[in-house]
């Protein structure tokens, strides 16, 4: 199987069929017949009861999370309030809801993983009481996701999170079935009865939207669909059917993917799109004894790399989208990936973070990932490979540049190619990507891997966030971001609003971004050309260039930069941004532009969280010639 699996790789990369179709083209349904576990039979991992358990996970580790679980002991399975999941549909709030909802979640994933590394019991009576309540529960999604002010027992709409709650219930049956067995004989067949009923019946009659397109809600709810399948469904014909759905949509996926594997909803959204394709993958590769695996074409690796290129250091990220710049990926996702393509980059990255945060004496720290709930099914696959990760080298990953030319995004350091360097990424694209933001030419620069000049990110989300007042909230507007603010104007949002003319060049000594930001402009702009140039030099800093030609001048254009720290104004033409770690001095010609300062007001806690106790300010360069046409620069240097 595996020669035959590397020839049609060859034969597909030569026609020049290397991403389309590739998962239904390597395993039609007569493969998958032959290769998948019937019914009733997959055992991805040992179950509770196996010693591989005590003799594998290392003591500390073990400790780690039997602790974590001891604490939820006697805690109530308390009901969430009908009025808060109606709070959604009367006054947008989805946070509410959405926290008690996982944190329930989460009291589950921890008992189960105290109860798989302690094996004795003491957990059992709390996770089937546990097991009643989400039995019980009428939906397992959130409000924000379902078509109807409250849940209706008959309407089981498929999606990320009630799709996310099935693989937790069913990879706690199969791993603790003998023992929840001898006290409740019914609790697991009743938990795949509502599995069938709830997942495994709409999500293969009903054409959802998820499997027609190219974002992680086709993956993410692709790999939690695929566990129920090869847990719960009974009859084989049903399970290959189902299983080819998979296949397909995962290629829906990967077609709509840009050649250089740029993720445009951002990093914050790599390990739930490329991660859980690799998970889809994985389980299959699990459930056929490795015949049906992840396939290692250049595509696959580039989507695998992105995440990896766009790291700055110290835990920040580019964060273009909807985005948070400072992030943990979970290594449960990222080793076992890496290691499945033979990135020695990613595995090392994967060992650092590892590393950093002292996984090996307290996994809970990266096993609960923020904002959601833990994976069980993610944590207990990647502890098979625990002995080869404990030997694995920490390295934190320092890519020098990183150019995705179809996505449009580039990153560059200058100076060493460590954390002692100015580091810049930016970006074109068009103002209709997955959690879009207005700001085609945004760019952030780092300083010793801290923040300088920066994109504030994104704040909690409510219903105006994907509603129609989306461009009106601080975060998304091109107002906030480091673009030009055109006679006036902002950014559109819109397919139609794109960069244009994308050049990319490096030499030893410079590498140079530019792009045409006209078109990301209305009409009522009046702007024939904005062409803006970011150059990085290794040794000196960053120019950044802004050639225009206006059509009509209306009012006052000006280059706006949000900045994160202290900013001071040095002198007529030098203003010094100060993060409390670094600074950096920017400088421009005061003839040409005049700088106005002032500090950002905001109140979003997801924000405030990002960047802890440091003020975010605005600055804005007014160009102070009424001419038609110009061209400026400005420079950013450290100090």
């Amino acid at each position: 199987m595996r020669k035959g699996l590397l020839f049609l790789l060859m034969l597909l990369s030569a026609i020049g069929m290397q991403a389309d179709r590739l998962f239904t083209t390597l395993y039609p349904r007569r493969v998958l017949e032959s290769s998948i576990v019937q019914p009733q039979q997959f055992a991805p991992v040992p179950k509770s009861s196996s010693h591989f358990w005590r003799e594998t996970v290392i003591v500390g580790m073990r400790h780690s999370y039997i602790n974590n679980g001891r604490g939820y002991l006697g805690k109530p399975w308390a009901s969430i309030p009908q009025s808060i999941f109606q709070e959604y549909s009367v006054n947008g709030n989805r946070s509410n809801y959405e926290k008690r909802s996982f944190e329930l979640r989460k009291q589950l994933a921890c008992m189960v993983m105290a109860e798989v590394m302690q094996d004795s019991g003491l957990f059992i009576d709390d996770i089937i009481k546990g097991l009643h309540y989400f039995k019980n529960e009428v939906w397992w999604g959130v409000p924000a996701h379902y078509p109807k002010p409250l849940p209706d027992a008959d309407l089981q709409e498929v999606d990320l999170f009630n799709a996310e709650t099935a693989n937790l219930l069913v990879w706690t049956c199969y791993m603790l079935e003998d023992r929840l067995k001898t006290k409740d004989p019914r609790i697991c067949q009743d938990i795949k009865n509502e599995i069938r009923r709830r997942i495994l019946i709409p999500a293969r009659t009903t054409d959802y939207f998820w499997k027609r397109h190219s974002w992680n809600h086709n993956t993410w709810t692709c790999a939690n669909w695929l566990s129920c399948i090869l847990f719960c469904e009974e009859d084989r014909q049903q399970q290959i059917d189902d299983i080819c759905q998979v296949l397909k949509s995962l290629d829906i996926f990967v077609d709509g993917y840009p050649e250089d594997g740029g993720c445009d909803e951002g990093p914050n959204y790599w390990d739930r799109a490329t991660g859980s394709l690799f998970e889809c993958m994985q389980l299959l590769s699990l459930a056929s004894d490795g015949k049906v695996t992840l396939p290692v074409t250049d595509k696959i690796k580039a989507m695998s790399s992105y995440i990896y290129k766009m790291y700055i250091g110290n835990g920040y990220y580019v964060n273009f989208a909807d985005c948070n710049s400072r992030m943990t990926p979970n290594i449960n996702i990222l080793y076992p990936l890496g290691s499945a393509i033979n990135d020695q980059t990613m595995m090392r990255h994967a060992a650092f973070i590892a590393e950093k945060n002292e996984y090996y004496a307290h996994p809970w720290t990266l096993f609960n990932p923020s904002g959601v709930f833990p994976s069980v099914s993610r944590e207990l696959c990647f502890l098979r490979l625990l002995p080869a990760f404990l030997k694995e080298t920490a390295e934190e990953a320092h890519p020098i540049t990183a150019r995705l030319t179809e996505s449009q995004i580039f990153t560059a350091r200058s100076g060493d190619n460590g954390t002692n360097n100015l580091f810049v990424a930016a970006k074109g694209g068009h103002n209709d990507e997955s959690h879009n933001h207005n700001d085609i030419g945004n760019f952030i620069v780092y300083c010793h891997s801290e923040p300088i000049i920066i994109d504030i990110g994104v704040g909690i989300y409510t219903a105006q966030t994907f509603g129609n007042g989306r461009y009106n909230l601080l975060y998304c507007r091109s107002a906030y971001h480091n673009v030009p603010l055109i006679n006036g104007y902002e950014q559109q949002a819109g397919k139609q609003y794109k960069a244009k003319n994308v050049r990319y060049s490096d030499d030893n000594q410079e590498t140079t971004f530019c792009l045409d930001l006209s078109d990301a402009y209305p009409l009522e702009a009046c702007v024939r050309k904005w062409d803006r140039s970011i150059v990085v030099n290794k040794e000196h800093g960053i120019t950044i260039t802004e050639d225009y030609w206006l059509s009509q001048y209306i009012r006052s254009t000006a280059i706006t930069l949000i900045c994160c720290g202290e900013v001071s104004n040095n002198g007529d033409n030098k203003i010094i941004i100060n993060n409390g770690i670094s600074q950096c001095l920017l400088t421009f010609d005061d003839r040409q532009l005049s700088a106005h300062i002032e500090k950002i007001a905001y109140h979003d806690p997801a924000i405030q969280n990002t960047w802890g106790d440091k003020d975010l300010h605005l600055i804005r360069l007014n160009i102070l010639s009424r001419k038609m046409r110009g061209k400026i620069s400005y420079t950013i240097t450290k100090t």
